[in-house]
């Protein structure tokens, strides 16, 4: 939609509000699968690649819906020795994720193939815990590791089963893989990202928000954009390259260097590598872009952006596998 046409939606949604018809939406369902144990006693080294992810389905039978999974995490917890207590937790982030279901679809989605990389929606690199000393994680810790995330969907009533799985490929005997990027970082990414599924949760989504009755100002000034897989290296999003998800991008008000909006790019149909931050006020910006691990970036990281009055400021990163 046009900034107009979102403006046009609020202000209907606001007059219903006030003749009492219409009521807004409760928060989205937040769940949670905690201490799972699933790849046994891991021994992971600082820098690391861990990769994690979910797969869901909706029980039969159901009407066509649409199901979204938020602000998911997985987090792991290490010792520095084999019986000690937890030292710190790995925290992975995971992209958001849409996914239409047909009526009475019944399927895993995205994929229930442990080892593409559809299932693993995020990495990170293993922090130094313990002082340049392996981190012990699975068995060798008490409480096993925990995904949390906000499940919506058009449609509440449907039952929802999710679970997760999370993978170091190096601390396997593996090369240091980044499963969420699966065959295109390693062709040995199929076998090397085979993970164990954690239990299966089955719950009910809450509703997708809708936007706030009579908040029109946050429908204009934004900066916007996409990170996208730079192939040829060239800095210039050519029609053969893809979008980028889960590339964390910030907005940073130059005065103070605070972070004053920040999200992860989109998985989300046309709009994969996807990037949109509304900021307060018009006026000048820095944005700054974090690369995924084994990405190396073909354009500057960060960039000096001034804003419009009722407009947009569109920032391309462009980043490569080297």
């Amino acid at each position: 939609m046009t900034r107009y046409s979102w403006a046009a939606f609020v202000s209907v949604v606001a007059a219903l509000a006030m003749l009492g018809l219409f009521v807004t939406p409760a928060a989205a369902r937040s769940i949670e699968i905690r201490n799972q144990v699933m790849e046994g006693n891991l021994l992971i080294q600082p820098g690391d690649v861990v990769s994690a992810g979910y797969v869901l389905r909706v029980y039969k039978p159901h009407a066509a819906l649409t199901v979204r999974v938020v602000n998911a995490k997985v987090s792991l917890p290490v010792s520095c020795t084999a019986t000690g207590t937890v030292k710190g937790t790995i925290e992975i982030p995971l992209v958001d994720g849409s996914y239409s279901v047909a009526a009475d679809d019944g399927r895993w989605l995205p994929s229930d193939d442990w080892h593409l990389d559809k299932p693993f929606q995020g990495s990170t690199v293993a922090p130094d815990l313990c002082r340049g000393k392996p981190m012990y994680n699975g068995s060798y810790v008490g409480p096993g590791a925990t995904f949390v995330a906000d499940l919506q969907a058009t449609d509440t009533r449907p039952p929802i089963e999710i679970k997760f799985h999370y993978r170091d490929p190096r601390a396997s005997g593996y090369g240091n893989i980044n499963c969420a990027l699966g065959g295109q970082q390693n062709p040995n990414a199929t076998v090397a990202c085979r993970a164990r599924w954690s239990a299966a949760l089955v719950t009910t989504a809450g509703p997708i928000p809708l936007p706030t009755p009579g908040n029109d100002a946050q429908l204009h000034e934004q900066v916007n954009g996409v990170v996208f897989n730079d192939k040829n290296g060239n800095g210039v999003q050519d029609k053969d390259e893809a979008g980028i998800p889960g590339v964390i991008i910030e907005v940073i008000d130059p005065a103070t260097g605070a972070v004053i909006g920040s999200m992860r790019t989109l998985n989300i149909g046309l709009y994969v590598g996807y990037y949109n931050i509304v900021v307060p006020v018009a006026g000048v910006y820095r944005v700054r872009e974090t690369d995924l691990p084994g990405y190396v970036s073909t354009t500057p990281n960060e960039a000096t952006v001034t804003v419009p009055v009722d407009g947009a400021a569109t920032v391309y990163f462009g980043d490569r596998l080297p």
